[in-house]
């Protein structure tokens, strides 16, 4: 299912080959290291000069009203918060208030296109954009422009096989971290996404993985694009410029096969403790154990997760369940396919407060005293049979309406914020 390769590893006709077995010379080594696809990203941005900056959470605390910035800048905060309205208007920034979207899902709709490089902490990777974190370079790019950004080391996460029918984002993720667990593996590098198996992903998926993906300690994700992400791109009202891929035979100091076809529904409660969905539930069913409530969160409410829980939980939620969407623009495809009719007839609520107490399930990228992660497929079956853990593997699956992206929820709302 997933197979960690602690050295260093050579993409080479289209499969992964250890270093050990490569028999590459240090010239030839030396070359490789630059067909990454990140490298290709990097090197496309000599001076190091963003395409757009992203300031949230710290990163927008730190900011202060001031000259226009040298580049596009997104500022993300709470609705009410007028400083940082005042401060993305007086450096010619859009305000986005964390009410509207999730920041990671409106960068994917709104900014990143295939090989940019954008400073921030918001993933966007699934579209072949590069979001490097901030640090202390923030001012210096809102003044002129071009920053010293080191470049971390990349290691290969090459997906092959295609999901079974209910298995979802978080699924996969847990997967992952399943084998990393006590290993910081991860930690401090760039995961590039590449593999046959990413053509049999939807873009709501890789984006809901992607949104997981900093879990493993990753600074940041870039994925390889295809049709799919051009299509993604053109519904969204932009063209996808380049293509990002790695050339062979591309050297990368470390390796994550993930074989799709074989991950099952997954449970978290730490990264310590993971477990298949199957096993957990031999284990509540001696034990009693039943959640109590399920939530689905803004990190990974897309479209497509929207809509295949309405399917899975058609029978009724027997607990607590509450939904939210990942932004607005979402939020009108859900209704406009009327997903959110079947969600309210199954009894499950949007947006409201999560009930507290017991076992919570939750499918948002972080852990939670308390709860445990789950994706959105399984928390549906689990909710229709009373919150008895149960998987979703082999439920939904039937063909989705098309989604529609509706610029229109933005306007008015993002820009213009100033005070």
């Amino acid at each position: 299912m997933v197979k960690l390769i602690r050295q260093g590893v050579y993409y080479s006709e289209g499969r992964i080959v250890k270093e050990s077995q490569a028999f590459m010379t240090s010239d030839k080594k030396e070359k490789a290291v630059k067909n990454t696809a990140v490298y290709s990203v990097w090197a496309a941005h000599e001076t190091a000069r963003p395409d757009a900056l992203i300031a949230e959470g710290e990163t927008a605390k730190t900011l202060s009203e001031g000259e226009r910035s040298a580049l596009p800048l997104i500022v993300f905060g709470d609705p009410s918060d007028g400083a940082l309205k005042r401060v993305a208007a007086s450096r010619g920034g859009d305000f986005v208030p964390s009410t509207l979207a999730a920041p990671s899902e409106y960068l994917c709709e709104c900014v990143a296109e295939p090989g940019a490089l954008l400073l921030g902490s918001a993933a966007c990777g699934a579209l072949g954009a590069l979001c490097m974190p901030a640090a202390g370079n923030f001012s210096a790019v809102l003044a002129g422009g071009a920053c010293e950004i080191s470049r971390p080391p990349v290691v290969a996460l090459y997906l092959r096989g295609k999901p079974r029918k209910g298995v979802g984002p978080v699924d996969v993720a847990l997967s992952i971290l399943a084998v990393l667990q006590k290993s910081k593996f991860a930690a401090g590098k760039i995961l590039e996404v590449f593999g046959a198996g990413v053509g049999n992903l939807s873009m709501d998926f890789r984006i809901g993985l992607d949104a997981m993906l900093p879990l493993t300690g990753c600074v940041c994700t870039l994925w390889t694009t295809d049709r799919k992400t051009e299509e993604y791109c053109a519904v969204h009202g932009r063209a996808a410029r380049r293509a990002v891929a790695p050339a062979e035979p591309a050297y990368y100091e470390g390796g994550i096969v993930v074989d799709l076809s074989r991950v099952e529904p997954m449970i978290g409660f730490s990264e310590r403790e993971i477990f298949t969905v199957r096993e957990y539930a031999k284990r509540t069913e001696e034990e009693g154990i039943y959640a109590q409530a399920g939530v689905l969160s803004r990190e990974t409410g897309s479209y497509e997760t929207l809509a295949e829980t309405a399917d899975i939980v058609s029978g009724g939620a027997a607990i607590p369940f509450t939904v939210q969407a990942s932004s607005l623009a979402v939020c009108c495809a859900v209704a406009a396919g009327g997903y959110f009719y079947d969600l309210t007839a199954a009894g499950v609520l949007y947006g409201l407060p999560v009930p507290v107490g017991g076992l919570v399930l939750w499918d948002a990228a972080a852990w939670r005293e308390g709860g445990a992660l789950m994706d959105a497929r399984s928390i549906a079956a689990t909710a229709r049979l009373g919150g008895k853990i149960s998987s979703a593997l082999g439920q939904g699956g039937k063909r989705l309406k098309k989604y529609r992206f509706d610029g229109a929820a933005y306007r008015g709302v993002i820009r213009g914020n100033g005070e």
